[in-house]
């Protein structure tokens, strides 16, 4: 004889929800996720954190209704300051960031992004989860995207690297409509 739990949520012991059900039997799991936006002035050519890590100043959607940041689970009390992200559980997590080169930069060149574990430079290969390269022409816009797949612990740290000196546009300080560009996003996929 088959046994049958009906329950509409599963809580921790503490009240905290971990998992709905609804009607239609279709389970939302409560997953760590995030995402950073970085609203900076125009023309930004340095990350701001430790070594060439990227910082972002808004983690929460306090910014208004064009404020596309969130955050699940995750402690982003330095990725102001330093760039550093470290993970809530072990898990296998997909890592993705995005920019845009301004077209005030007045000679071609190469756009230097990196992904980075436990390190906040590139001096190190071994510690970059995505090493990406993209070359531009002078005076245009160019977009570029990195994203990254990784098994992390709660030890381990990750952060998103800028390692060139060209110009990166930005909407102006508290400036929300960002047009997708200049945000880190995070999530886990498994646990370990």
């Amino acid at each position: 004889m088959a046994s049958i739990l009906k329950v509409n949520t599963i809580q921790h012991t503490g009240g905290t929800t971990g998992i709905t059900l609804n009607s239609n039997g279709i389970i939302y799991p409560k997953m760590p996720c995030f995402r950073a936006d970085k609203t900076t002035a125009v023309d930004w050519t340095a990350g701001g954190g430790t070594g060439g890590l990227v910082t972002f100043n808004h983690t929460d959607g306090s910014g208004g209704s064009v404020d596309n940041s969130f955050n699940i689970g995750f402690d982003l009390s330095t990725i102001g300051t330093t760039g550093k992200v470290s993970p809530p559980v072990d898990g296998i997590y997909s890592i993705k960031a995005a920019f845009l080169v301004n077209s005030t930069n007045t000679s071609a060149g190469t756009a230097y992004v990196s992904i980075n574990k436990n390190a906040t430079s590139t001096s190190n290969g071994a510690l970059l989860l995505i090493n990406h390269y993209e070359t531009f022409a002078a005076s245009t816009y160019y977009y570029v995207e990195v994203q990254a797949t990784a098994k992390l612990t709660t030890s381990d740290y990750f952060g998103i690297g800028k390692n060139d000196g060209f110009k990166y546009w930005g909407a102006g300080l508290n400036n929300h409509a960002d047009y997708g560009y200049n945000f880190c996003e995070c999530q886990l996929i498994s646990t370990l």
